[in-house]
């Protein structure tokens, strides 16, 4: 769904995270090309009349800012990310994230939740930060938890996205 403060100023509703794709062991993707996690969830995003944007981990930590529970771009805003599957993210991304969702904004997980950073320079207090931010988010339940003003939830159906955040009071 757009909304639309002023004619011709646009107002998205959803920022799809696009992690860097890492060599080796540390992948950031389990899917097998980095555009298959995309494709998907996108149609889903789009058939239910929601408009997104891809993001990336350099807009999150240099460009981007919380305000209002809502993620600001220059002067886009965005109310809910969309982690796909996903096993490792940078810890600077994932600080973002949690200050979003703590400061009002929704967190949705698709599949899996990040276990690791990225990176072999401090891989190991980076993989705890990472783990303990999940772990503090997401919760220890599959369904994840809500904030006073935001919300981390987890293996949420893309098609059912519409309906999860009308019901639970989380709609734009």
């Amino acid at each position: 769904m757009l909304s639309s403060p002023a004619q011709g100023e646009f107002a998205g509703d959803v920022l799809f995270t696009r992690p860097k794709p890492q060599c080796g062991p540390r992948n950031a993707y389990s899917a097998p090309t980095r555009n298959s996690c995309l494709r998907q969830p996108g149609k889903s995003l789009g058939r239910n009349g929601y408009d997104f944007d891809p993001v990336n981990d350099d807009v999150l930590q240099n460009r981007a800012r919380v305000e209002g529970g809502r993620i600001k771009v220059r002067d886009l805003a965005y109310r809910f990310l969309i982690l796909p599957k996903t096993t490792a993210v940078p810890v600077a991304t994932m600080e973002f994230i949690r200050k979003f969702a703590l400061g009002g904004g929704v967190v949705i997980a698709l599949d899996e939740l990040p276990a690791t950073s990225v990176g072999l320079k401090d891989a190991a207090p980076h993989d705890a930060r990472v783990k303990q931010i999940v772990s503090e988010l997401f919760g220890p339940t599959p369904k994840g938890r809500f904030f006073p003003a935001g919300a981390a939830l987890t293996s949420l159906p893309i098609t059912r996205f519409r309906a999860t955040t009308r019901t639970s009071g989380l709609s734009t």
